[in-house]
């Protein structure tokens, strides 16, 4: 299911041990409850995307209404 990851984040760690227990929330691997004792422990999230091909290119120029019209050509 895709979701946005600043909502992933929100309340960000105090908000785990509510969080970990609603079915909304519930992990996709290993028991849904929350480990204190456990120092430097948190979550994990693992995003996938369609396949994105990215490369910078310098300009010799400081116009940036010309680089953003060759960027939008390039797209």
């Amino acid at each position: 299911m895709r979701r946005n990851l600043a909502n992933c984040r929100a309340g960000e760690y105090e908000a785990l041990p509510e969080r970990i227990v609603t079915d909304e929330w519930k992990p996709d691997f290993g028991p849904a409850e929350f480990n204190e004792r456990v120092a430097g422990s948190g979550v994990t999230a693992v995003g996938a995307r369609d396949f994105l091909v990215a490369f910078n290119v310098n300009l010799n120029t400081t116009s940036t209404r010309r680089a953003n019209a060759i960027a939008f050509d390039v797209r």
